[in-house]
């Protein structure tokens, strides 16, 4: 049995305190659901970068492991997002994956690209690179079948996939973007749990963008059953309304609205 996650702050999802992470306890946590002692160190060392943007944490335990395979859904505003939060719940998971739909560029990024690919992230095909010249190696990295169709498949594993619903940055500090349904599809033909987090900016003051330094707080939500669909393939006013009730809770949990 896996030791328990670290206690988390006191809040509306949780009543305990969230201690915060300093070096020596990313450095000293076991990891053994990771087996390459380089792969523990790509996860160490990107988290002992970044964990001081971190300054709260909710909800811990309703990502922990016992609760395999579940679907955790985040808002979108910064680019260091995509690294610091899947690194950050593989932690305190102590190396249970956590495979993230992620743009394929990322996978050219030096070190970056590295641990995207240690990692197991299920690569998202559908972008450009702004650099044209880019776009050469994408051909390079695809993989078999579509991103939801992998998604399924781990999810039948018992593994939990994560995903970003807005699909881009937006770096609107008061509205989530519409989002894509692709999280309620996958969770109603699948029956997985979606696990919603919600990330605020409590530093940030008036209505400009959202910056990539700025420190957040990470309030993860309780476990929501999708209901129960007629059939291997969901329809779409099933989708849309599943999607909707997802996105309302990213919004109560981001204190961000959405524009239903």
């Amino acid at each position: 049995m896996e030791e328990r996650l670290a206690e988390v702050s006191s809040g509306p999802e949780t009543g305990t305190q969230w201690q915060g992470l300093d070096q020596r306890q990313i450095w000293g946590k076991p990891l053994p659901g990771i087996e390459r002692r380089f792969d523990r160190f790509l996860c160490r060392f990107f988290l002992a970068c970044f964990h001081s943007r971190l300054l709260d944490v909710r909800g811990l335990e309703h990502i922990h492991p016992d609760n395999d395979p579940f679907i955790v859904v985040l808002n979108h505003n910064q680019r260091v997002e995509a690294l610091l939060l899947p690194l950050l719940m593989i932690h305190q998971r102590s190396g249970r994956m956590i495979h993230f739909l992620t743009d394929w560029i990322f996978y050219i990024i030096p070190i970056v690209g590295s641990y995207y690919r240690r990692s197991q992230a299920i690569i998202v095909m559908r972008k450009e690179a702004k650099v044209r010249i880019f776009n050469r190696l994408k051909p390079l990295l695809a993989q078999p079948g579509s991103a939801m169709e992998r998604a399924m498949k781990v999810l039948a594993d018992g593994r939990s996939v994560g995903i970003f619903p807005e699909g881009t940055i937006n770096r609107d500090p008061k509205r989530l973007l519409r989002g894509s349904p692709s999280a309620a599809r996958l969770s109603l033909e699948s029956g997985a749990r979606v696990v919603p987090v919600g990330l605020r900016f409590p530093r940030h003051r008036g209505d400009g963008p959202i910056g990539d330094l700025e420190p957040l707080e990470v309030i993860i939500g309780p476990p929501l059953t999708p209901p129960v669909i007629d059939g291997p393939r969901a329809r779409a006013a099933e989708v849309r309304g599943w999607h909707a009730r997802l996105m309302g809770e990213l919004s109560r949990l981001s204190g961000k609205r959405w524009p239903e």
